[in-house]
């Protein structure tokens, strides 16, 4: 599974399971702190910060990010926080 981090509350529900190093993850521009980042680089978490091209406040963005992690981790469920 590869975790689509979309919002901060959706890193905060997803915090645990990220720091079993388990799985990859990704992460929508501006959505954590420079410090938030460095803490997951450092504990070993395999993040990739998307660019703005795949900013995560429009459905377009959240497709052209979806895309982006299928073409790096095909055949692979993305989990992506859903809307409330």
């Amino acid at each position: 599974m590869v975790i689509f981090i979309t919002s901060q509350s959706a890193f905060q529900e997803m915090q645990e399971t990220i720091l079993t190093l388990q799985h990859p993850v990704w992460c929508g521009p501006d959505i954590l702190t420079l410090q938030e980042t460095n803490e997951l680089y450092k504990a070993g978490v395999e993040l990739s910060v998307l660019d703005d091209e795949a900013t995560t406040d429009t459905q377009a963005g959240i497709d052209t990010a979806l895309e982006i992690i299928r073409i790096h981790h095909p055949e692979q469920e993305i989990w992506v926080q859903a809307k409330k």
